[in-house]
């Protein structure tokens, strides 16, 4: 299995950040996962993040994880688009032999 360093996309809902990650298995296909942060600022301007939240950020992380389940989706969506594409290059390579 492989990990990226950097996230596949990210999502905002203001302060609401989730990070999608594309990873590939031992079979050589992708699989994705999510982290979520809330971004903030301290009494000095410096910025800090968080995995904890209040009651008023849970519709804003709702709303950030309905928008990273559409984006995962529509990565799958492009991953089995590409792994037909070659099958389909690969039987045509094979015929022409």
């Amino acid at each position: 299995m492989t990990t990226n360093n950097q996230p596949f996309d990210r999502i905002h809902v203001g302060p609401i950040q989730a990070a999608i990650w594309r990873n590939t298995g031992t079979d050589g296909r992708s699989y994705y996962s999510v982290t979520m942060e809330k971004r903030y600022r301290d009494a000095k301007g410096n910025w800090h993040s968080t995995s904890a939240f209040q009651r008023d950020d849970l519709l804003v992380i709702g709303k950030v994880t309905d928008k990273a389940y559409d984006r995962i989706n529509d990565a799958i969506a492009e991953d089995r688009a590409k792994a037909a594409l070659s099958q389909q290059a690969q039987q045509q390579t094979a015929n022409a032999r």
